[in-house]
């Protein structure tokens, strides 16, 4: 589904990531860990057309799209939840949910509402009035209202309560199951990555430095220890 194959991508003259190479097998839920300043956010905004390349390749199935515009990898079925949400406050819950799909054109899909029904009743209500749990929810609706294969989530733990967590995690689960979705994970949570990824990797100073099962997992993993320091 998802190949990325020695990216360089950095910031002016500095460069963050330093040959990352890594696949996302479609269908799967594929989580990238790592320490803060990895370059695991740099790696998404790469993804979504935010950043340039300055090296390597990024292919959806056989389309090239490292370097195109974020509205050509949009329209190319990626749907981008950046850390921190990005849900614009002053909008409705309908308005946000509409903006995703001004793009392609048409109505919000009934399911969306049907996987998030408290958005459905809050709809009118002003996003920035929400809970922490509530505009999550809203920002990864927003994102799946475009019908996207390939969704990148950058943090979707932050900030929330392990109980609104395990909620997400089922919803994920059952929307990955449901639609076929293809999910690109960038997380800290180890419980959430056990519970719904399939494969982790590790981003270290801007490259890959090794995965594993996702199952096989633990605080007491040495991996975890070298790479997460838990």
């Amino acid at each position: 589904m998802l190949t990325i194959s020695d990216l360089h991508v950095g910031y002016g003259h500095g460069t963050v990531l330093q040959g990352v190479s890594m696949i996302v097998p479609r269908g799967t839920v594929t989580a990238l860990m790592g320490r803060n300043g990895m370059g695991k956010t740099t790696l998404c905004r790469a993804l979504m057309g935010l950043l340039a390349p300055s090296a390597g390749s990024i292919r959806l199935d056989e389309l090239e799209i490292g370097g195109r515009p974020p509205h050509r990898i949009a329209a190319a079925g990626v749907a981008y939840v950046p850390q921190g949400r990005g849900i614009f406050e002053r909008f409705t819950v309908e308005e946000n949910l509409e903006l995703g799909v001004a793009a392609r054109g048409g109505r919000v899909p009934a399911h969306v509402y049907r996987w998030f029904p408290t958005l459905a009743e809050l709809r009118r209500r002003t996003a920035g009035t929400l809970s922490g749990g509530e505009q999550q929810a809203l920002a990864i609706a927003r994102a799946l209202v475009s019908e996207p294969r390939l969704l990148i989530l950058d943090e979707p733990s932050e900030g929330l309560q392990p109980s609104l967590v395990e909620e997400m995690g089922s919803l994920l689960l059952r929307i990955v199951a449901d639609r076929h979705l293809t999910v690109f994970l960038v997380e800290q949570n180890l419980a959430l990555v056990r519970r719904i990824a399939t494969i982790a990797a590790f981003l270290v100073d801007g490259r890959i430095a090794g995965g594993a099962a996702a199952r096989d997992l633990s605080p007491e993993s040495p991996v975890i220890h070298r790479h997460l320091g838990l």
